[in-house]
């Protein structure tokens, strides 16, 4: 069975709680969602 990229998966991840509010901030800043602003970040750093 061939792997499909565009199918979404969900991860669990623990990051520290200042990370978090700096994450949540910046996102704000953008319009962003903090989901959607960190797979933004991933995406530009997996080029």
């Amino acid at each position: 069975m061939p792997i499909n990229e565009n199918i979404n998966t969900r991860i669990n991840l623990t990051i520290p709680k200042e990370l978090k509010r700096q994450l949540e901030t910046e996102a704000k800043e953008q319009g962003r969602s903090l989901n959607n602003y960190i797979i933004f970040i991933l995406n530009t750093r997996q080029k």
